[in-house]
């Protein structure tokens, strides 16, 4: 075990010197999200929920994806299904 421990420090140690780490910030105004958070966070609430900045990313980001699925894809890009969602593959 003690060859593997090394081993494993060795190569996390050359990762960690190796690859690029970012961190990148970005100002925005999200007085209108927020007044929109506060808005419905009672009505999340009430379902058993909790209405957070995030999860309305993750909802607009969701249906932003969701729709430039449903319109026609570039010609290097096909459809397939995999599993039980449908994921783009490059041709």
């Amino acid at each position: 075990m003690r060859g593997v421990r090394r081993k494993t420090a060795e190569h996390l140690a050359e990762s960690w010197n190796t690859i690029p780490h970012v961190t990148q910030h970005d100002r925005a105004d999200i007085t209108e999200l927020e007044q929109l958070r506060a808005r419905f966070a009672p009505k999340a609430e009430q379902a058993g929920g909790k209405m957070t900045v995030t999860a309305i990313a993750l909802k607009v980001c969701a249906a932003a994806l969701k729709s430039s699925l449903n319109s026609t894809p570039p010609s290097i890009w096909r459809k397939r299904k995999s599993f039980t969602n449908s994921t783009l593959i490059s041709e």
